[in-house]
């Protein structure tokens, strides 16, 4: 964010340089970035940067932009019909805080406030009353209504700060302010590019480890299977013992000398129970199946977010 020095430094040299100056086109290159094209006496166009991005709010003279307006529509539309063609007649600082108004030759003045995460552009008509803002003037100007009266908040007095290239003439200054905002953006959208790779890989490790549990839980259901098949087994075997109505069936296991119970559901015909055990054990030898070839392909997936886990640090 520019400096109460900058920012002063700025509105006095725009003051300076295009005064006089006739609005030729108004263009958003973001939702908070905005420029007016103007035309001097000489016919020579000059780009004006207003930006209230909290990090980086500023207002910079430098190339006008090409192309169409990408971000905040219906102020720019707005700004269009009350700008377009007017005559720059006056860039200052009217209570010596981070507020430069631009000042048109039939009225409208359009307010940047260079506050931090306060940061807004408004439209006032000529007595100063608010005809519409870039942000949402609940975010920034709570007291503040479209239709009232824009003042200066009541804040102590803000500092100076510093102008961090006072050494360079105007056009050097010019170039050397651009050149730090454009660096500063560039890692801002960097370091949000990082978080949303992070944030994906995050999201597709807890999501594979997710699935790796369900598919290990699958994957058992081949034990529960032999045991069902067991069961179905023991119980055929007992179906000439059984009488009718039995609620559950006794035996000993040939194999093992151990005995067992197996128990049957209300109603259930022993040869019945016999076809569902025989059911339940095929649909988990089936899930089973499925389950071993669903981690086999997990496998491969982890292989790979492990490589793109391990280049993203080393890019960190």
């Amino acid at each position: 964010m520019m400096s109460l020095r900058e920012l002063d430094r700025a509105a006095r040299a725009l003051d300076a340089g295009l005064r006089g100056a006739r609005v030729q086109r108004v263009s958003a290159t973001g939702p908070r970035d905005l420029w007016l094209v103007l035309r001097d006496a000489g016919r020579q166009q000059h780009g004006v940067h207003l930006c209230v991005e909290p990090a980086r709010a500023r207002l910079l003279r430098g190339p006008a932009p090409k192309g169409e307006s990408v971000g905040a529509p219906g102020f720019v539309d707005l700004l269009r019909a009350r700008l377009k063609g007017q005559t720059l007649r006056r860039v200052e600082l009217p209570w010596r805080d981070r507020l430069v108004a631009l000042r048109f030759e039939q009225g409208p003045v359009l307010m940047l406030a260079v506050m931090g995460p306060r940061s807004n552009l408004l439209l006032l008509d000529e007595s100063e009353r608010v005809l519409g803002s870039l942000r949402p003037l609940g975010e920034t100007h709570r007291g503040l209504r479209p239709g009232g009266v824009f003042a200066p908040p009541e804040t102590s007095a803000p500092r100076e700060g510093e102008d961090r290239f006072a050494e360079c003439s105007d056009e050097a200054w010019w170039e050397a302010m651009r050149a730090h905002y454009d660096a500063a953006q560039g890692q801002e959208r960097e370091d949000a590019l990082q978080r949303r790779v992070a944030r994906a890989l995050r999201k597709a490790r807890q999501a594979l480890d997710k699935k790796r549990g369900l598919l290990e839980g699958d994957a058992k259901a081949g034990e529960q299977a032999l045991e069902l098949r067991r069961d179905g087994e023991r119980l055929k075997g007992l179906l000439g013992t059984l009488e009718a109505g039995a609620r559950q069936a006794e035996g000993v296991d040939y194999e093992t000398g151990e005995p067992f119970t197996i128990a049957l559901e209300d109603g259930e015909t022993p040869r019945a129970a016999v076809q569902r055990l025989f059911a339940k054990a095929r649909k988990a030898e089936k899930r089973a199946l499925r389950a071993g070839a669903g981690l086999a392909e997990l496998a491969g997936r982890d292989t790979s977010l492990a490589e793109l886990e391990t280049r993203f640090a080393a890019c960190e």
